[in-house]
């Protein structure tokens, strides 16, 4: 298995495919067509921001980072306009909005993990966890902080064991039926 920083050409759509086998039950309803959502996907996501586990060419993980001076998604907007038209674009983009959030100062927040079926349990969500905090020591950041959906215990159980600490509960109310669920739980861990 080979980490890489970045999203290269030959990965684009290999790591589109994970993170909608990962992500598809939260965005469904709001993107629609598969073969449209990934082309969307792929538009808005910004390179610096990402991270692959690969083995020879199957993209088995990926990462999404942000802080405050690094977004991980680029022009969301042209991307939807390009995709979906100017009204769709519109409609997409204001159910879209309530899942956007900025980091605190200081902070590096872990945005979109997913890992690939066939490497479900194999250590490829821990690599994907050291590499972000490897990032934020780079980048001077203090601490790590991720949202868990309450439906995805495995996740939770995992941020835990590598030192992630439950900061709150919240209701997704009242776009949660939207996604696909009811809360989410906001974690931190703070670096040394």
């Amino acid at each position: 298995m080979e980490t890489i920083r970045g999203l290269p050409k030959e990965h684009a759509a290999s790591a589109t495919e994970v993170f909608w086998d990962g992500f598809s039950f939260k965005f469904r309803k709001v993107l629609r067509d598969p073969i449209r959502a990934k082309k969307f996907l792929l538009r808005t996501f910004d390179p610096e921001a990402m991270v692959l586990v690969v083995d020879d060419s199957d993209v088995l993980g990926f990462l999404g980072v942000t802080d405050l001076d690094h977004p991980m998604q680029a022009d969301e907007w042209a991307a939807a306009r390009d995709t979906y038209g100017f009204f769709g674009a519109l409609g997409k983009s204001l159910l879209l909005a309530p899942l956007e959030q900025k980091p605190p100062p200081g902070a590096l927040h872990v945005e979109w993990i997913a890992v690939s079926k066939s490497a479900r349990g194999k250590g490829v969500g821990s690599i994907l966890m050291a590499e972000a905090e490897a990032i934020a020591h780079e980048r001077g950041l203090q601490q790590l902080v991720l949202d868990v959906i309450d439906s995805n215990p495995r996740a939770q159980a995992l941020y835990e064991r590598l030192g992630y600490e439950v900061e709150s509960n919240k209701s997704a109310w009242p776009v949660g039926w939207l996604y696909g669920f009811k809360r989410y739980t906001h974690m931190v861990k703070r670096l040394s």
